[in-house]
């Protein structure tokens, strides 16, 4: 697919009218039902926007629970039908890695991984373990 440049997309276009308080509303709107929508968008934040210490942190482990929240997706598939599409093992597999290098290389906030581990239930370490996934190791 080509993208058009800057000047001949619509999109664009509307995107440069709209008042903030629209912008915002609609990409949270969208980003609510999407994880990976949501985590991309906390990424490109991060990295374009100027954030205290403390808007960091919590940028991070928002990331966190999204990487979870788009995990979860995939193993609720191969746990109701015992397996996905072609690559989903391999894709449970890259997110539970990157998630283990989330936690191994950034301070995550104890709340945060909190959240992680309710949100991990018994279903989805049982999920993985049929799969035959492997979970990094280490602590969360």
């Amino acid at each position: 697919m080509v993208i058009k440049h800057k000047q001949d997309d619509p999109l664009s276009a509307l995107l440069e009218t709209a008042p903030k308080a629209k912008l915002v509303d609609l990409i949270v709107r969208v980003a609510a039902s999407r994880p990976a929508v949501r985590r991309e968008c906390l990424d490109y934040l991060n990295r374009h926007t100027a954030l205290s210490p403390s808007r960091k942190k919590q940028s991070e482990g928002e990331k966190l629970l999204a990487l979870w929240a788009e995990l979860a997706a995939d193993l609720d598939e191969l746990d109701a039908y015992g397996g996905g599409d072609y690559d989903a093992d391999t894709h449970v597999s890259s997110l539970l890695q990157e998630i283990a290098q989330v936690l191994s290389q950034k301070k995550i906030d104890s709340d945060y991984r909190q959240k992680l581990l309710d949100n991990a239930t018994h279903d989805d370490i049982r999920c993985i373990a049929r799969a035959g996934i492997r979970a990094p190791t280490g602590r969360i």
